[in-house]
């Protein structure tokens, strides 16, 4: 997959989708639409406002919102473990026993 040049136009994307394959098995795994331009600039933007806001949090409620994503991580833990070991061809049974 190439880059998309900066100069692009949501145009190029429109209708691109990104096929995952399990690099174990070969095998086509979920399919995602690509993002546009002006979607892809717009999240990043969010993504620094976000920031921005995070680094002046207090360490005690950064720490209050990490332990609940901890927890929220934790009650579907088995749907995480196949997230990750899905995009690198790993079975479940291997996710749990690398904890």
């Amino acid at each position: 997959m190439s880059a998309t040049p900066r100069n692009a136009t949501d145009k190029d994307m429109s209708g691109t989708t990104l096929q995952t394959v399990n690099p174990a098995s070969g095998e086509n795994g979920k399919a995602y639409r690509a993002h546009t331009l002006d979607e892809a600039r717009s999240i990043a933007a969010d993504c620094a406002r976000a920031q921005k806001l995070w680094r002046r949090s207090a360490m005690a409620e950064r720490s209050r919102l990490m332990h609940a994503a901890a927890q929220v991580m934790r009650a579907d833990k088995s749907r995480y473990a196949a997230l990750m070991s899905c995009g690198r061809g790993a079975r479940n049974a291997a996710a749990w026993s690398a904890k």
